[in-house]
This record gives C-alpha cells, structure tokens and sequence, in this order.
C-alpha cells in the first residue's frame, strides 16, 4: 500500500476548532446561567479551559504525534482511509488541505446541519429536562424511603436505555451500574444507517410521551420513561456522527459538527424552563411540548433522510461528474449516509 500522507490538524485547524468550541460552551454557560444548578455549570467551566489547554497540547497532525511508535501512526493513517464513508475500501484520498473560507460558508449552508441541528436542538431538549421530572415521579409511587433512594430509582430507565445506546450509567455514589454492548450502533454501522434507524427508535420516544402526558398513574408514567428514555438515547449516537459521516473535507466537517452541536445544546434553554415547579407533579404541559418537538424531530429525520438519498441518485446520474477528483463530500464517489 502506498504511504499516506495526512495532515490531520494544523495550527488554523486547532484555531477554527477553539473557536467554535468557545461559541458552543458559551451556549452551554449562558443557559445554565438561567438557573440555579451551579454543578454543571462548574463541569462546562471545565470542558472550557480544557479546550484551551488542548490548542497547546495537542499535536498538529498525526506523524507530529510524539506519542506514537512509527508502526502505530501507519496503522491510525490506514484506519482514517478506510473510516470514510465513501466506500467500504477507502477509495477517496487522505484529506490534506489548507484552510478556506469557502470550507467554512460550505459548512454553514448545508441543508443537512440545520435539519439534523433541530432535530437533535428536540431530543435534547428532552434529555436535558428528564431529571427535573423523574424524581418527582418515584416520590409520588411512595416505595423510597429517602432522597437517596429517589435517585437510585431514577437509575433504572437510564440502566434500560443503556442496553440499546451503551451508555455508563452510574449511581450518586459513582460506582458503575452498568455498562452494556451498544445495540443501535452496532446495528447502524452494519446497515451503514445513520437516519434510517432513528426512524424507528424515536417512536419509541414518542409513545412514552403521549401516554405521560395524558396518564395521571405514577406507576404507569414510570413504566413510560423507560420507553422515553430509550428513544431518546437510542438516538443520540446515530444523529452525533451522522452528519460528521457526511462532511469531508477537514474544515467543512469541523464546522458542520460545531455548528450542529451549539444549536443542539440550546436546547438547554427550554429543558431549564420547561418544567416549573407549578405544573407539578403531572407535568401535563411540559410532556406535551416535548411531544411536539419529538414529532418534529422525526420529520426532519426523514427529511434529511430523503435529501441525502436525492443526492445519492444525483451522483449516480452524473450531476456531480464536474467535481470528481474533488477530496471533499462533493466527490461523485463519495456517497451519503443515510
């Protein structure tokens, strides 16, 4: 085989990335400012100075990777080949650029960021606001004694969740619940599906929020977030990496998977305000806007799902031939995801 040359960052790439990294923690502090959780606050405080750290910490492209042994920085040029969704074997060349402009305004336009951006702007939504609920919900079934025993219930819908997203679920004391094979993933990397699969797992999602928010039983609205945490998180890994799998080159990608995650993590905003402590302990109003916007999010599923299948067919007919050689997604052999 012959010898990769890749250029995975430089100093403008590490530059682009802090910056739009600074923009979407802002997002995240500016929201959290709203309220009175200080907690997570201090955790995006963090995740906000280590973004700084690693603009002097990080190498500026794979070969500069001290770190590495030379048979090791070969075999991760071979794996960043075969890891575009081109093709199966690669057969697109190793990204290598310089930095563009156009890279960036490329990025913003793309229909498919602000398609997957809202729909994921809705699942976030409600994932961010799950905890304010659930306990009120396991304090309503009178079996927990205390406070702690609240939280170790809430433990198992997220334990549930796991099984099909392969998340770490924890208890307060930090000791591992659980930590399971992810289901949906492996299923979305065998069928190579990003959209498709999340038009399944959403209903799921769905359903558990048009029962809790007709349902006055706490037993029954408990059973119901088992199905809506599931939908919900099952959906999480597909729409994080779906639209970095349809982004190339370096800087279009980075921009587009910034983007798509300052305009999730907004949702922030509406999880903070969407449960008052008036409308407890049914909740009747917030499950019903987090219903809204989970229907919406399946719609701009499907529409991104559709958009990328044009384009597909457009590559195939020949409508993209003017860009071949082109090492971006606008190649005719590099093929979207659905």
């Amino acid at each position: 085989m012959t010898k990769l040359r890749l250029v995975i960052t430089n100093k403008e790439k590490k530059r682009c990335y802090i910056y739009l990294l600074f923009i979407n923690e802002a997002i995240w502090l500016c929201g959290l400012a709203c309220s009175t959780r200080l907690l997570p606050c201090r955790a995006h405080l963090e995740t906000f100075v280590c973004g700084v750290l690693s603009f002097f910490a990080l190498p500026n492209s794979l070969q500069s990777a001290s770190f590495l042994t030379a048979e090791e920085k070969e075999f991760g040029g071979k794996r960043l080949v075969l890891d575009n969704p081109g093709s199966r074997e690669g057969s697109l060349a190793s990204e290598a650029e310089s930095f563009k402009w156009s890279e960036v305004r490329r990025g913003i336009l793309d229909l498919q960021v602000w398609l997957s951006a809202s729909a994921y702007f809705a699942i976030l939504s409600g994932l961010y606001s799950f905890g304010l609920f659930l306990p009120t919900i396991i304090k309503s079934l009178g079996f927990a004694k205390d406070a702690n025993e609240v939280q170790l219930w809430s433990v198992i819908p997220y334990a549930v969740a796991a099984v099909l997203t392969g998340l770490s679920i924890f208890e307060k004391s930090h000791k591992i619940l659980t930590r399971l094979l992810v289901v949906v993933a492996i299923v979305s990397d065998r069928l190579r599906l990003r959209g498709v699969v999340m038009l399944f797992t959403l209903p799921i999602a769905i359903i558990g929020y048009a029962a809790i928010a007709n349902i006055d039983s706490p037993r029954v609205q408990y059973g119901m977030t088992f199905l809506m945490a599931t939908g919900q998180y099952a959906s999480v890994p597909c729409i994080l990496v779906w639209l970095s799998n349809n982004s190339a080159g370096h800087y279009k990608r980075a921009t587009t998977s910034a983007l798509q995650l300052a305009i999730a993590n907004a949702g922030g905003f509406l999880s903070t305000f969407n449960y008052p402590s008036r409308d407890g302990p049914l909740f009747h109003r917030g499950h019903t806007i987090v219903l809204g916007l989970l229907v919406f999010a399946w719609f701009m599923i499907l529409l991104n799902v559709l958009y990328c299948a044009k384009i597909n067919r457009d590559k195939r007919k020949g409508k993209y031939d003017q860009y071949a050689g082109y090492n971006d997604d606008r190649n005719p052999e590099f093929m979207m995801v659905l």
